[in-house]
């Protein structure tokens, strides 16, 4: 019996990586070479970003401590790049003196020892004297509006272009604000310009103010006491209404005019490409095969989150075929992954002449003919007839594809290469039947500024544009809603 000897070995990184290096500081649009030990760098911006080198692939822990405390007031990290660079981006600092040093931490998790420190002073040139501080411009503030601050002064430092700070605030949504950097524009001249702009949310670092109400009062304020303030006008439309009805009521009602998250692409450059078409009042998803020299299974997922078909069981849908790329036309079935006795897809012929998947019902008269047809259905009772004794199913899945049985065990994509249209889908819906007489409809939306109230046409016209007469509006218990309820002859409902 032969003997033979085998090894194991281990490797154990314990080096620890070099102390980083500072290259660079960058305040405002100066760049600055790190300063020798012990003497600080002056700086007139609050903004620094510091450049640096370390091991490759290290993190960097920047440490900032004020003045020459040994404890640190703040830390932040990076991490550096295959070629060891690394970058803190918009440090914010305070007025004062800061010492700044960095350390590095390997994948192992070996520690260098402390970088040489960089000490910085950071001074503001605030003007000896104020003497106007304005808006440029024809400030109109609203939302994503800019406005910009103009302050004029005796200049305190005549050898250095410095910055100043106001503060803006909102007097409502916002009465707190923040402090707004001013920047000289050059030496001595004694003005100083700053941005801010007007958002949902109040960011400093991006010089954004929340600002929401109709009517507040947007303020600037610099530490000498001098204010100017602007009303903020509310330009921005409500939300789209939602409308829903609780007695007919639908898991789902797709017509595209507002999101399209729960659609689509399957399969990537295999399925088909999304997109919305349409003007504001009536709009269509269009499905596109992109796939070039390969073939497409132009496949869409409708619906992805699972549901009970006891609960929804009816679907209809608009849609839409094209009679080319080929002599059928566009080859189409809606598929659904069931929780039966064998789980899995199940299809509802549409167009499909070669289907892989089980069929357990059809859409009569579907053809592809450049035309729109409507499909509605029981998908519930057509799984009860596939499968009896089923009182309910969980559909997981819901999705248009053109998979073909190809022969035993052979599943192969069902349409031409691209690019072409294949197909059209509207109003796609997931509901139940009612034997309720009475259609009550609940319109909702939101705005900070409440609703002044709803226009709604009803008929059976697809196109209908609502008309411009306003309805009361009545408050739902949601904080910032509103809604209106009206009965299919017209007739309001009260709560």
């Amino acid at each position: 019996m032969p003997r033979y000897t085998a090894f194991y070995a281990l490797l154990v990184d314990t080096t620890p990586p070099k102390p980083p290096r500072f290259t660079s500081l960058v305040s405002g649009a100066t760049e600055h070479a790190p300063p020798p030990a012990n003497d600080p760098l002056l700086l007139q911006r609050q903004m620094l970003t510091i450049a640096g080198e370390a091991e490759p692939l290290s993190r960097v822990e920047l440490s900032l401590a004020r003045g020459n405390r040994t404890g640190q007031s703040h830390v932040v990290h990076a991490q550096a790049g295959w070629d060891g660079r690394f970058t803190f981006d918009q440090v914010k600092l305070s007025e004062g003196a800061w010492r700044l040093s960095a350390r590095a931490t390997d994948a192992a998790g070996n520690k260098s020892q402390v970088s040489q420190p960089v000490s910085i002073e950071f001074r503001r040139g605030h003007p000896a004297r104020v003497e106007s501080l304005r808006f440029l411009g024809a400030p109109k503030p609203s939302q994503g509006g800019r406005l910009v601050v103009e302050l004029k002064g005796q200049d305190a430092s005549p050898g250095i272009a410095d910055s100043a700070v106001v503060r803006v605030a909102s007097a409502v949504t916002d009465p707190s604000g923040f402090d707004l950097e001013l920047t000289e524009t050059g030496v001595a001249t004694g003005t100083f310009l700053g941005a801010f702009w007007l958002s949902e949310r109040t960011d400093a670092l991006t010089s954004e103010l929340a600002a929401l109400k109709q009517g507040e009062l947007v303020t600037v304020a610099e530490p000498g006491g001098k204010r100017i303030s602007v009303a903020y006008s509310d330009h921005t439309p409500p939300t789209t209404p939602v409308i829903q009805s609780p007695s007919h009521p639908s898991l789902c009602q797709d017509t595209f005019e507002g999101h399209t998250e729960d659609w689509r692409r399957r399969d990537g450059p295999f399925g088909a490409a999304l997109e919305v078409a349409g003007d504001g009042a009536n709009r269509v998803l269009v499905f596109h095969c992109e796939a070039s020299d390969m073939r497409s299974h132009l496949g869409a997922t409708a619906r992805a989150s699972p549901y009970s078909l006891k609960e929804f069981p009816v679907m209809a849908f608009d849609y839409l075929l094209r009679s080319r790329p080929d002599r059928w036309g566009t080859q189409l079935d809606l598929l659904a992954r069931l929780q039966v006795a064998l789980p899995g897809w199940r299809g509802v012929k549409l167009t499909d002449l070669m289907p892989y998947f089980p069929r357990i019902g059809k859409v009569f008269g579907a053809v592809a003919d450049d035309k729109w047809h409507h499909a509605e259905f029981d998908l519930l009772s057509m799984v009860r007839k596939a499968h009896p004794g089923t009182s309910d199913c969980v559909v997981d899945e819901l999705a248009f594809m053109n998979l073909d049985d190809a022969g035993f065990m052979r599943r192969e994509y069902g349409a031409p290469g691209g690019p072409y249209e294949a197909y059209r889908i509207d109003n796609f819906r997931i509901f139940r039947y009612s034997d309720k007489p009475d259609v009550t409809f609940v319109f909702g939306a939101t705005d900070e500024n409440g609703i002044a109230g709803f226009s709604c046409s009803l008929d059976h016209e697809p196109n209908t544009q609502p008309d411009e007469a306003v309805d009361e509006v009545e408050p739902l218990t949601e904080k910032d809603r509103e809604s209106v309820k009206v009965r299919l002859g017209g007739e309001r409902e009260s709560d």
